[in-house]
């Protein structure tokens, strides 16, 4: 006959089948029910800690300082002094069309450290191209081009015979570096929780949080990844459409390589999107997604995952933290 079994729970909540016609020794028991029970106490010190680190984490509020215009400031250099948004200060201020010296005006609190510049380097390239005419030799035409055949050959891939035949391209590539600063937030590592660092970008704009962190989730879990097409970060904004915020909303550059920028940029476009739209939500979506707002196959399986996501950190703000 086969023995019965009963099934008891372990530590981590899955089934274990244990035979219950042969006894196991007294010592046996004591040390599984000691393990048992330290493996309880140490799941429950965790969740104590992670309950007290999502308490302490509390998602930041926006504030904001008076500043008096002083002469030769413009709407840009403010929003750049206080790394505030151009547009932003003009929606907080009354549009500013005619702001004048001795104006008082509200700007926001930059609720991280003091922002900071950090040199980038970058390579630009202006490419020279030949048109390989009959009678044409691979080394008359890196002279002519002010190159050693050697390099002309490797840039283009001609292999050791150099063989070239008329109406081939070649091409003579002129990179330059350029060493630029750019705008860095000095944010602490404690605000770096990637879903307390969207909440508190959201509230500074003035968007919904869940919103945000679900079109972000939605976009790349949260994650600073570059895109198949080039889209950039957490938010996965494309590079031409970072410039244009930066330019008509921002008011000054900012990397879109730096977390906090990224989020920001992208809660900007959001937003921009949600007003031009009148708050409609969809169609800001299918904005931000395919740059229409047609309600087709495309723009639907993009919206309803972020709607179905914006519920769940509606109801769950702290997940993901």
């Amino acid at each position: 006959m086969t023995p019965t079994k009963t099934v008891l729970p372990t530590a981590t909540g899955t089934a274990t089948a244990v035979p219950t016609a042969t006894p196991r020794p007294t010592a046996t028991v004591n040390a599984e029910a000691t393990a048992t029970a330290n493996a309880a106490a140490t799941a429950t010190a965790r969740a104590e800690a992670a309950i007290i680190d999502q308490l302490t984490h509390t998602a930041l509020q926006p504030g904001y300082i008076l500043y008096t215009v002083q002469p030769g400031d413009t709407v840009a250099s403010i929003a750049q002094r206080f790394h505030d948004v151009t547009w932003l200060i003009r929606r907080r201020n009354g549009g500013l069309w005619n702001m004048a010296p001795g104006q008082t005006i509200r700007v926001w609190q930059w609720p991280f450290g003091a922002p900071y510049y950090v040199t980038r380097t970058y390579q630009t390239d202006r490419p020279q191209v030949y048109t390989i005419k009959t009678g044409d030799t691979a080394g008359a035409i890196a002279a002519r081009l002010g190159t050693t055949l050697a390099t002309l050959a490797a840039e283009n891939g001609l292999g050791s015979a150099n063989l070239i035949y008329p109406g081939q391209k070649l091409v003579l590539h002129h990179y330059t570096a350029h060493r630029q600063p750019v705008l860095v937030p000095g944010v602490p590592p404690d605000r770096l929780h990637t879903g307390l660092l969207l909440t508190d970008v959201a509230n500074l704009v003035g968007t919904d949080a869940a919103l945000v962190k679900a079109l972000s989730w939605h976009e790349s879990g949260w994650r600073m990844v570059r895109g198949p097409s080039g889209e950039i970060g957490m938010m996965q904004i494309m590079p031409y459409m970072a410039s244009w915020v930066q330019r008509a909303l921002v008011g000054y550059s900012l990397d879109p390589n730096v977390p906090v920028n990224n989020a920001l940029e992208g809660t900007l476009l959001l937003q921009y999107y949600l007003d031009v739209r009148h708050g409609d939500t969809h169609a800001a979506l299918a904005l931000y997604h395919s740059g229409n707002t047609r309600s087709n196959a495309r723009n639907g399986s993009y919206i309803r995952p972020i709607m179905s996501l914006r519920r769940y950190f509606y109801h769950y703000p702290r997940a993901g933290w």
